[in-house]
């Protein structure tokens, strides 16, 4: 039988039923507890339609979706295709993180070292499993 004395959950979001009863169960056992902060897990609820989103947007972004879209029906020489070969991921995030830093100072920022090796091992991994499908469109 195994003697367990920690149990870490990271990353939970602020909503997660976890956090919400886990705890009081946990102390109602006996057992203390601690909630730390560590970083903040993000999500978004979407919209479940197509015009609904576009409804949430503000004018400015709506008008550069709608743009971005006007032009890609004009173009004909655009791709869209899914990489899940794991060298290929590998090779293909890197793209993809070079492309985020430059879009904005404050993505730059949040792509520290730490985070881009944790993006590339899971990328990795997740490739290795099968269970990965990156999506790139070119133009």
């Amino acid at each position: 039988e195994q003697d367990y004395r920690t149990l870490r959950l990271d990353s939970l979001r602020y909503d997660s039923p976890t956090l919400e009863h886990l705890p009081d169960m946990a102390r109602n056992q006996g057992y203390s507890v601690e909630i730390e902060e560590e970083d903040v897990t993000s999500g978004i609820e979407l919209p479940g339609t197509w015009d609904d989103y576009l409804m949430v947007l503000n004018k400015k972004d709506r008008h550069e979706l709608r743009r971005k879209l006007r032009r890609m029906d004009a173009q004909t020489d655009w791709k869209w295709y899914s990489v899940t070969d794991p060298a290929q991921a590998t090779e293909r995030l890197g793209e993809f993180i070079s492309l985020m830093r430059q879009s904005r100072p404050d993505k730059d920022e949040f792509m520290t070292p730490e985070r881009e090796g944790f993006f590339h091992n899971v990328t990795q991994r997740m490739a290795e499993l099968g269970q990965l499908q990156l999506y790139f469109l070119e133009m």
